[in-house]
């Protein structure tokens, strides 16, 4: 064997033995004990289920209107002279507002005066010449005997040829005359209550015409129709204002309102909540409507009742009525909000209201940390394990500490029954829990 051969097979020899001694020692090397793999246990918040008697609320958003919102526009054409009030003043009934120039309404008034003196002038001398014309008809009639008398004496005389035919003729022309004269005398007479009539209607015309330059007189200062706030004021001191123009914009002390959209699925209930409210009121509204949120059973408020946030201030509202149509395009009704007490609305503004519903008896709340989804909790079972529960809501509120809190209804769950609160992520049923102490 050659030398070169003998040198490879011993490098394969150590290679061999060096393999076979390294596989001895890792089959013979002792196993460390190993530790059995244990289950994550999350910590979550829990919270015993019980029955609660709660009035659930809803969250509405309105506008601030009013009743009585008046825009006084300028009866006359003149001149501003003063503005005594101004945006954002409170005035009282009868307060001045603007004070326009007299002057030229004070013309018309006059002219106006002149027509109603002249027409009632024109009436008593009717009066007069009608008296004058009822003697005169009886001396016209006194006359016309005598003529006819006359006539018949020359008609005597001319036939025993003792006067001429001229005087005959005469006696016929004086006769016709005193005819003519008790025609027109009488037709006088006839006519007095006709030339009565027209002269009264153009007194009474005259006196319209009075009667409306006296009032534009009384509003060269306008004063304030009611108790209330200037919204604007949109002419100063030297404007020539024409009539129909607007001259200043009220708003009553005592017509503001909370103007809200109620949704259609609780439209039932604020009927029953109105009708709490009057009794007298009509409703055509079901009992069993309102058990449609839930399985729990509603006791009627005494009234229905609303918190509004005016500049973060809480104001109490008090359902006052409800629209008479509904949204074509949103649905829903329109629901109106009084103050209980004073008020501290503004117009134009939008608010968020808490309206507090009937009260649900025999309910679960939880806080809204504890829903998963919309309809969605977890129970703890006796081996610290997440059950899942479907819940049916019935209303929401806001509790003592601001957070919101959802009332239900579970036909699966019990007064006791742990639901945690903390929101997991990986949440299902049976996940391991352990309660935070």
């Amino acid at each position: 064997m050659s030398a070169s051969k003998l040198k490879h097979l011993l490098v394969v020899v150590v290679i061999v033995c060096t393999a076979a001694i390294i596989t001895y020692l890792l089959k013979s090397k002792p196993e460390p004990p190993t530790k059995p793999e244990q289950e994550t246990a999350w910590t979550v918040n829990v919270m015993p289920l019980e029955y609660v008697d709660r009035a659930p609320e809803l969250n509405l958003l309105g506008t601030v209107e009013s009743v009585q919102n008046t825009l006084i526009t300028s009866r006359v054409n003149t001149t501003v002279t003063a503005t005594p009030a101004l945006a954002g003043s409170l005035v009282k009934q009868g307060d001045i507002l603007i004070k326009l120039d007299p002057v030229e309404v004070n013309v018309v008034l006059t002219q106006r005066q002149a027509d109603v003196n002249e027409l009632s002038a024109l009436i008593a001398v009717q009066n007069q010449t009608h008296k004058a014309n009822l003697s005169s008809l009886k001396t016209e009639k006194n006359l016309l005997r005598l003529a006819e008398n006359a006539l018949a004496r020359q008609k005597s005389l001319v036939k025993n040829n003792v006067t001429s035919k001229e005087r005959l003729d005469n006696a016929e022309v004086a006769l016709q005359q005193q005819n003519l004269a008790l025609t027109n005398r009488q037709l006088s007479v006839n006519n007095h209550q006709n030339r009565l009539n027209q002269l009264q209607a153009r007194l009474q015309r005259a006196q319209a015409q009075l009667t409306l330059a006296e009032l534009d007189m009384a509003q060269t200062e306008l004063s304030a129709p009611f108790d209330g706030w200037v919204i604007s004021v949109h002419v100063a001191a030297g404007n020539r204002v024409r009539n129909g123009e607007p001259l200043i914009e009220l708003v009553a002390r005592d017509s503001l309102e909370v103007r809200a959209q109620v949704p259609n699925r609780w439209v039932p209930i604020i009927q029953q909540m109105l009708a709490a409210n009057n009794p007298q009121q009509e409703q055509a509204e079901d009992q069993d409507q309102g058990r449609e949120q839930g399985q729990s059973k509603t006791q009627p408020n005494a009234g229905a009742s609303a918190i509004a946030e005016i500049f973060g201030q809480p104001t109490q509202l008090q359902l006052h009525r409800l629209s008479a149509a509904a949204s074509a395009s949103t649905g829903g009704i329109d629901a109106f909000f009084r103050p209980s007490q004073g008020n501290h609305l503004l117009l134009g503004k939008a608010v968020s209201l808490r309206v507090s519903l009937p009260e649900f008896s025999q309910a679960f709340a939880l806080p809204v940390s504890a829903i998963y989804g919309f309809d969605r909790i977890y129970r703890v079972d006796e081996n610290e394990r997440l059950a899942a529960a479907t819940i049916t809501r019935t209303g929401r509120f806001q509790g003592e500490d601001d957070a919101e809190w959802i009332l239900f209804a579970a036909e699966d769950l019990k007064p006791g029954d742990l639901i945690i609160t903390t929101q997991l992520p990986n949440a299902v049923t049976g996940l391991k829990v352990k309660r935070r102490e």
